[in-house]
């Protein structure tokens, strides 16, 4: 197997960068690509290593009740724990989630504590030592961040910060040969930056955060999962490194190589690529202005008490009309043409460039995966309610505009991942995320919502009891979330 990429890195080995194609959702088994001869390693011995995950979906003070994020928290923290077994990290009795709603209060701030601790101290001397944290991130002032545990109240003794984290690991005396951090939450980047700072107390720490210091992370229903943490599954899934014979065949039909090392940075890499790709296509409308969505995920590697910080740096073919009959016979031909705006015409047009982010994700053969697929398309309809929203917002509401929306979205996925069908399901969910735009910015969308329940009535697809009134007709779309800080 040929490398398709080698870069140097700040006194560190090379990293290989493999070119392969997964074949289905990290949701579900899949072949390993297997990197043959890595340059660089982290090893460590499968057999002494744990995992110890953090899934917040309950806060606990009545001020934050309503800010409690939902399952996406909990699919992500079981996804990761289940890849680093899968992959043979380390064993299944190895790896621990804990989730807020669960009664046992392991997901307060003294719960995250102990469990921290008591699985800390559990690793061997050539162990790997795993915290994954889903949930909100803090950020006081601006120079301190933190971890948001299920009894957060606002007090300084409430949230976790890096010195805390660090703390943690000294007082658990932790022996393991490396110690790896997964933060999915607001702000990561800010508590991954805070720890470089710090005078670590283990001699090999590394940090994957799934967002800068100033950034937000993101859940998108249809992805059933946040874009980091899938993404973080997906790569550990591609880029497996392989030590001695081929892996054995598990009794799930998943394949475990004997593995006692990963390629981390290969794998940061890929998660990195992937994750700025579908969130780039996410821009948001608030207040008035413009905003990208983009998310930049980040590495630190703090090894010898020494921080190093890493970041890595057409043709105007339209879909086959046949496919969207149904579609064009919504579009009211008694009412005038609405044209797009030109910047959002714009917008659109550069997502098919060989080297946007939809043709990187197709590059991977990810946008033959459902739940991505679909997430692009949504996100981009999104996308495209926030500027004509901004542009013209005196036709943002119109069914005319949203078909237009819809077909020249489709237009600009059509030409890059090569013909996939859409479906009825697909145009329903892209109107439920266009209106998404108009709900948060206090627009009226009666004419969307009866055109929701057209489709609905039209298409044998189930909907939403009315009460008499337009919204409540699009209550069962799911909107993206944005974990915003407590």
């Amino acid at each position: 197997m040929q490398p398709s990429q080698l870069f140097q890195i700040d006194g560190y080995k090379d990293f290989v960068l493999i070119s392969t194609r997964p074949k289905c959702s990290p949701s579900t088994d899949l072949d390993f690509e297997v990197i043959e001869n890595p340059a660089e390693r982290v090893e460590y011995d499968p057999a002494q290593s744990h995992l110890v995950a953090f899934a917040i979906n309950y806060q606990s003070d009545q001020k934050f009740k309503a800010r409690t994020l939902g399952q996406s928290v909990v699919n992500d923290a079981r996804i990761v724990s289940r890849t680093f077994v899968q992959v043979g990290v380390l064993p299944q009795s190895n790896a621990i989630v804990h989730e807020a709603k669960d009664p046992s209060n392991n997901c307060t701030f003294e719960g995250i504590k102990r469990c921290f601790i008591r699985t800390a101290k559990s690793v061997g001397r050539d162990g790997l030592f795993v915290f994954h944290f889903s949930g909100h991130g803090i950020r006081v002032g601006n120079d301190q961040w933190g971890l948001a545990p299920s009894d957060f109240d606002y007090t300084d003794r409430a949230y976790i910060t890096a010195s805390v984290l660090n703390n943690w690991l000294t007082e658990a005396s932790c022996e393991a040969k490396h110690v790896l951090f997964t933060l999915d939450c607001c702000y990561a980047g800010g508590i991954a930056d805070a720890l470089t700072t710090t005078d670590i107390s283990h001699r090999s720490l590394f940090i994957v955060s799934s967002c800068t210091a100033n950034e937000s992370s993101y859940a998108v229903n249809t992805l059933g999962h946040s874009v980091f943490s899938y993404f973080l599954a997906y790569a550990m899934r591609k880029c497996i490194v392989k030590s001695g014979d081929a892996g054995e065949t598990e009794p799930d039909g998943g394949h475990r190589p004997p593995s006692s090392a990963i390629a981390l940075q290969t794998i940061f890499t890929e998660c990195h690529l992937c994750s700025e790709a579908l969130s780039s296509l996410l821009v948001k409308c608030t207040n008035g202005s413009l905003h990208s969505a983009m998310t930049h995920p980040n590495i630190q590697i703090l090894s010898s008490y020494t921080a190093k910080s890493f970041a890595v740096e057409e043709t105007d073919s339209q879909p086959q009309l046949g496919r969207f009959t149904y579609v064009h016979g919504l579009y009211d031909q008694q009412k005038p043409i609405q044209p797009l705006h030109r910047d959002t015409e714009n917008w659109l047009s550069s997502h098919r460039h060989p080297a946007g982010p939809l043709s990187k994700l197709q590059s991977r053969n990810l946008l033959q995966r459902p739940e991505v697929f679909c997430t692009a398309l949504c996100t981009m309809m999104y996308s495209v309610g926030s500027f004509q929203l901004y542009y013209d917002p005196a036709t943002v509401a119109c069914v005319n505009t949203f078909i237009m929306a819809y077909m020249n979205v489709a237009s600009v996925i059509d030409f890059q991942s090569g013909g996939t069908d859409f479906s009825v399901l697909h145009l329903k969910l892209a109107l439920g995320y266009y209106i998404e735009v108009l709900k948060k910015n206090n627009i009226l969308f009666d004419p969307l919502g009866a055109l929701y329940v057209r489709i609905c009535r039209e298409n044998n697809q189930p909907e939403e009891d009315t009460d008499g009134a337009a919204e409540s007709t699009v209550s069962d779309i799911p909107p993206i979330t944005e974990w915003e800080p407590l």
